[in-house]
């Protein structure tokens, strides 16, 4: 059950991704995330109260700090996204926010079966493979590698693995409080963001639908997680729930005709690979 949960949150997130890449094709990125946001943080609220679950110091506090992180991670992903390429940024941030919550979890004891070690490395291939973008050569600016945005990729990437921990981490009997309270937090903190750099730019009503179904989606997604890694190891949940640029990927070829590179075809061969390996370990 813990690995099914963990692929339902994939399949959730890589659907919010793909909705807000849709969004912000009619507006701002920040404006589709100041309004998406909260209003997941809105249905979380009501699933908190609707699911069995005890709102204690604890679960506030680390609630909170996981939306700090979350903010902190998604900042910097619009931002590595924006001024680098896609086809190297998205993979090693997805990469990088598994390997966190996988490093937490050996150190608390987890250990997980051989399998299953197989199951992540094949899982790092996939998310590789699965994320590469055919080069743009009249866009070269956004094509170069450069330091400062593997640098800031890796940030972010450890920041969304931190968030994944905390919640990992959270008491049982807490519910899904610890991700009700992180994301309150980080959509107060991602508004205040956004009114800062994009002042009061009116978004546009066309957004509206779009993004009050990427926050539920992503609140389903969170959901799916904090139940999965209740019964689950957060090592292999965390693995299985990063391959969400699989589910966004195929959305992409089925929703908008985009064609699939034999890379990436091969790449979602490997994730379906490395997601039975997961199950079974």
């Amino acid at each position: 059950m813990p690995a099914v949960l963990a692929l339902l949150a994939s399949l959730m997130w890589g659907l919010s991704d793909f909705l807000a890449g849709l969004a912000s094709r009619r507006a701002h990125v920040l404006q589709v995330a100041a309004l998406s946001v909260p209003l997941g943080a809105v249905s979380l609220v009501v699933l908190a109260v609707v699911l069995p679950g005890r709102l204690t110091a604890q679960a506030v506090w680390l609630g909170a700090a996981a939306g700090v992180a979350g903010v902190g991670g998604l900042v910097l992903l619009y931002y590595v996204l924006a001024a680098g390429p896609m086809g190297v940024v998205s993979p090693l941030t997805a990469v990088v926010s598994a390997v966190v919550p996988v490093v937490v979890g050996l150190v608390i004891g987890e250990r997980p079966g051989v399998l299953a070690y197989l199951g992540m490395l094949l899982t790092v291939v996939a998310i590789v493979l699965v994320s590469m973008e055919p080069r743009h050569d009249d866009d070269a600016l956004h094509q170069r590698v450069v330091l400062r945005i593997v640098v800031l990729a890796v940030a972010s990437g450890i920041f969304i693995g931190i968030y994944m921990a905390i919640i990992g981490l959270a008491p049982s009997d807490s519910g899904v409080w610890p991700v009700t309270v992180s994301r309150s937090v980080s959509g107060l903190l991602i508004l205040a963001y956004a009114l800062t750099r994009m002042g009061g730019a009116a978004l546009p009503r066309a957004v509206l639908l779009p993004a009050l179904l990427i926050g539920t989606m992503d609140s389903v997604a969170n959901v799916f997680f904090r139940l999965a890694v209740q019964s689950g190891m957060l090592s292999v949940v965390s693995v299985l729930a990063a391959l969400y640029p699989a589910a966004t990927v195929l959305l992409a070829r089925y929703y908008l005709h985009e064609r699939l590179r034999p890379v990436q075809q091969l790449g979602m061969v490997t994730a379906l690979g490395a997601a039975a390996l997961l199950a079974l370990g």
